[in-house]
């Protein structure tokens, strides 16, 4: 790592470190966990200090944005104060970025998919071509650095190797453009196995390393200005009837956006599924989720949606509710041997639901989002 790398990697972690300050411990923790993992995918990429320097200057506007929707917990003239005294101090920062890495080379795109010696890499990994025909597939992640898809897409794989969230499952569709037709239609199994147990972040890591050197996949992010959502309550400081604070101790829970889901079977922090409170088979479509942040749940409303969904309730803290399947919330089938109650029934939309049952809803407006380009992809190499 360069010495330039160094200060710039600081410098972020100084500007995260303020504007996170007075937060409750969890939400606090969260936003620098979440830094972290970038500032570790970005030293996976090779990314110069130049360019996180840039990446850091342009979303300035953003973080703050960030704070005040989870409100000030000292006083406005002293994290103005702070600002100012920081801003300075950022100017310093890319000042000596720039001297020190003036010499190197520095790409204006985030390359993604191009092997090196520092990307992690599985230690064994097997990919074979789908020829079965069935409509649907599915992955997992399992201990071990385990993970394992069957009959999914190429474009898939990517969606989940590239998400650069820790907290959610996949890319959305609009947010991943370009490459050949047959990264969508053809089918492929994976198997592989890192030996060891390894985060999220680092298992993706090694996905992508594996689909560059097999499909010779290369991509890079371009950040645009598209359609996203922004979450907000619909009546000022009231929650809806059917959202409540959770009574379980989430901030210490890890979540896990790759859990499996049991119908009937609920989890007391960070479960996105089937209500637990109502049977499958009762006529009644109910979807719920338990102990999760306002953030959280815009994160998996994003995966229905779409869009990007920024959070701007307020609320801090984690939550619980129950609220009607909708629309735009794919059904989930039923257990094997039993009919779908649901089959013909017109589903109410996500957007009378959330605000009459949660008191929330959905506004429409632009707003920065990463797309993942796809400039590069060749038919898979022979295990």
């Amino acid at each position: 790592m360069t010495i330039g790398l160094r200060l710039a990697m600081a410098c972020v972690r100084t500007w995260t470190h303020l504007y996170t300050a007075g937060l409750p411990p969890n939400i606090r923790r969260a936003r620098r966990a979440e830094i972290d993992s970038d500032l570790w995918e970005s030293l996976a990429d090779r990314t110069s200090a130049l360019h996180l320097m840039v990446r850091l200057m342009s979303g300035l506007s953003d973080d703050v944005g960030w704070r005040v929707e989870h409100a000030f917990t000292f006083g406005t003239r002293r994290f103005t104060l702070a600002g100012q005294l920081l801003g300075a101090a950022l100017v310093l920062c890319a000042t000596g970025v720039i001297q020190v890495d003036a010499t190197r080379k520095s790409p204006h795109a985030r390359r993604a998919g191009v092997s090196s010696p520092t990307q992690p890499t599985f230690d064994a990994a097997s990919i074979k071509l789908n020829t079965s025909g069935l409509p649907s597939g599915n992955d997992k992640v399992l201990p071990g650095g385990r993970y394992t898809s069957t009959n999914l897409s190429l474009l898939v794989l990517i969606r989940f190797a590239y998400d650069p969230s820790p907290r959610s499952r996949a890319l959305t569709p609009v947010e991943v453009e370009g490459g050949p037709s047959w990264i969508r239609s053809d089918r492929f199994d994976v198997s592989a196995t890192a030996g060891r147990d390894v985060a999220l972040p680092e298992l993706r890591a090694m996905l992508r390393t594996l689909l560059a050197e097999r499909f010779h996949l290369q991509a890079h992010f371009e950040t645009r200005q598209l359609p996203v959502y922004r979450l907000v309550l619909a009546q000022s400081n009231t929650l809806g009837p059917q959202l409540r604070r959770t009574t379980a101790d989430c901030a210490s829970a890890p979540l896990d956006p790759l859990r499996g889901i049991t119908p009937g079977e609920s989890y007391p922090c960070g479960y996105f599924g089937l209500s637990p409170n109502v049977a499958m088979n009762s006529g009644r479509a109910y979807q719920a989720f338990r102990g999760m942040t306002m953030e959280d749940v815009a994160l998996r409303l994003r995966e229905f949606l779409g869009r990007r969904v920024i959070d701007g309730t307020g609320l801090v803290g984690y939550f619980d509710a129950d609220f009607e399947f909708t629309a735009e919330i794919v059904m989930p089938p039923p257990p094997p041997g039993q009919p779908n109650p649901y089959d013909g029934r017109v589903l109410p939309s996500i957007f009378s639901v959330l605000p009459q049952q949660l008191g929330l809803k959905l506004g429409s407006q632009r707003g920065p989002t990463e797309i993942l380009v796809i400039d590069h992809a060749d038919h898979p190499t022979p295990d």
